[in-house]
C-alpha cells in the first residue's frame, strides 16, 4: 500500500504552482485553460522526476529520501490526472467534456499504470538494476511524449479562451514552465550514465538538453522575435540573470561528462541537488508568469 507521510521541497514547489492566484480568476475563462496547461505541464516534469528519483535510488544515492520523494510523486501524478478529468472546485476547472482532450489523457492514462507499477516497486524497495532501469526510462520518455502531446492537445481545443492574452505571452509563458522539466531531465540523464545505462545514447541527450536550457534562458532573459518575449518585469529578468549565473557551475560538470569524463557517485548527488534548486527557481519564476494573467 502507497503512503505519503510528506510532501518533499520540489513536489511542494510544483503542487504550489498549480495553486489559483486569486479567487476572481476562477471567473476568467482563458484563466481556467492555463490552470489545464500547468497540470499536464506538470505532469510531463513528474515523468523524469519519477525516472530520476529510481536511478538515484539504484545508485544508492539518499536512497530512502528519494524512495519516500518518489512515493509523493507518484500521488501527485494520480492527482493530476484526476484534476484534469474531472475537475477541482479550488482550482476554477469543471470536469473535462471535450472528446479530443479525453482521448489524449486516455493515452497518457493507458500508459502510465506501467510505468507508475515499476515506480510503486522501487518506492516499496524493491532492488533495481541498469537493465530495469533502462526500461524504466523508456517508459518514462513514452510518457513524456504522451503529456506533451496532452498539453498541446488543451492549447488546441480551448484555443480561443486566448483571445484576449497575446500570443506571443502564451509561448513565452509555456516556454518558461518548460525548463524545469528540463532540469529534471538533465539530473536523469546524469545519473543514466554514472550508472552505465546506455550511457553513449544519454550523453547525446544530456548534451541536448543542456543546450536547450542554455538557448532557452537566453531568449526568455533577452527574448526572441516573433516567438519570446523579453522578461516582461524587472523581477523576472533578475530571477532569470539568476538562474542562468547558477546554471554556469553545473553546466560546465555536465559538459565534461558529455565529453566522457568518469565521476564519483557523490558527484552526481551534487550535481542532482544543483540542478534540484535550479529547478525550484524555474518553478518560482513560472508562478510569477502566471499572475501577468490577471493584471
Amino acid at each position: 500500500m502507497l503512503k505519503v507521510r510528506f510532501l518533499p521541497s520540489f513536489v511542494a514547489a510544483l503542487a504550489l504552482s498549480l495553486q489559483p492566484v486569486s479567487v476572481q480568476a476562477q471567473d476568467n475563462g482563458s484563466i481556467s485553460v492555463f490552470e489545464r496547461i500547468d497540470i499536464a505541464g506538470a505532469m510531463s516534469t513528474s515523468t523524469q522526476r519519477m525516472a530520476k528519483l529510481a536511478c538515484f535510488i539504484m545508485e544508492d544515492i539518499n536512497a530512502e529520501v528519494h524512495r519516500e520523494e518518489l512515493q509523493a510523486a507518484l500521488q501527485l501524478f494520480d492527482s493530476m490526472g484526476e484534476t484534469l478529468l474531472e475537475g477541482d472546485v479550488a482550482l476554477g476547472l469543471a470536469a473535462e467534456t471535450s472528446t479530443r482532450v479525453k482521448n489524449a489523457m486516455g493515452d497518457v492514462m493507458y500508459a502510465w499504470p506501467v510505468f507508475r507499477d515499476d515506480m510503486i516497486r522501487v518506492a516499496n524497495g524493491e532492488g533495481i538494476d541498469p537493465g530495469w532501469m533502462a526500461k524504466i526510462d523508456l517508459y518514462s520518455l513514452d510518457l513524456l511524449e504522451k503529456t506533451k502531446k496532452l498539453k498541446s492537445r488543451i492549447v488546441s481545443v480551448y484555443g480561443e479562451s486566448f483571445v484576449d492574452v497575446p500570443m506571443i505571452l502564451t509561448q513565452t509563458v509555456e516556454i518558461a514552465k518548460r525548463q524545469y522539466m528540463r532540469m529534471e531531465k538533465a539530473a536523469k540523464e546524469s545519473c543514466l550514465i554514472g550508472a552505465g545505462v546506455d550511457p553513449a545514447a544519454n550523453r547525446v541527450n544530456l548534451e541536448q538538453t543542456a543546450a536547450v536550457f542554455s538557448a532557452t534562458l537566453d531568449a526568455l532573459i533577452d527574448g526572441y522575435p516573433g516567438l519570446i518575449m523579453p522578461a516582461p518585469s524587472s523581477e523576472i529578468a533578475e530571477k532569470l540573470v539568476a538562474v542562468r549565473l547558477s546554471w554556469q557551475e553545473p553546466a560546465e560538470r555536465l559538459s565534461r561528462l558529455v565529453s566522457g569524463e568518469e565521476v564519483e557517485p557523490s558527484e552526481h548527488q551534487n550535481i542532482g541537488e544543483r540542478l534540484e534548486e535550479l529547478s525550484q527557481q524555474m518553478v518560482d519564476i513560472a508562478r510569477i508568469y502566471k499572475t501577468i494573467f490577471h493584471e
